[in-house]
């Protein structure tokens, strides 16, 4: 029942942005308070999104399907680069009214989260701990994006980075 309620209102969401897009008004994410330091061969790379998730996000959040947000991780070093891919992977459950939400970069941690802003606070907050062999400097960069879903009975797919006008936030960092 409130599958076919929330497929029609994504969609509706989606489509009327689509159609419009010329004069939709999505955000433009950054990363702001991104930090990296090192202690012994331990890195940590902390970020938050800022102006990632709006009024129409929420809709599509709300959908009852999960909804994932990627990150890549490139920590480069003098002769050797890791790239790692992570997910914030959010699932809406309509009968609760709330957020479950697993960050994939905090080993698997999963919230459950009742409102809104708390949810778009955890969801914005990335955290990333873990030991590293590689040698200083190390350049670190980390890049959000969002993917192209697949929703509803006639399996219609959306590009979710029209919210974030195909802009793809990122940050870069130098650890010495």
């Amino acid at each position: 029942m409130f599958g076919g309620f929330f497929e029609k209102a994504v969609t509706a969401t989606i489509s009327l942005g689509m159609m419009v897009f010329s004069s939709y008004q999505g955000n433009t994410p950054s990363f702001t308070q991104s930090r990296v330091y090192s202690h012994g061969n331990q890195i940590t790379v902390q970020a938050t999104l800022d102006n990632a998730f709006n009024d129409d996000f929420r809709q599509i959040m709300q959908s009852g399907q999960s909804v994932p947000i990627d990150f890549t991780l490139t920590l480069r070093g003098e002769n050797s680069t890791e790239i790692i891919s992570f997910q914030h992977i959010a699932k809406y459950d309509p009968l609760l009214e709330n957020w479950t939400l697993t960050c994939e970069e905090q080993n698997n941690r999963t919230y459950v989260i009742d409102s809104w802003s708390e949810f778009k606070n955890a969801n914005s907050d990335f955290n990333y701990e873990s030991t590293h062999e590689l040698e200083f400097p190390i350049d670190v960069n980390l890049i959000a994006s969002l993917p192209i879903v697949t929703m509803g009975q006639n399996d219609r797919s959306f590009d979710l980075m029209i919210f974030w006008n195909f802009h793809k936030p990122n940050c870069n960092r130098t650890l010495l």
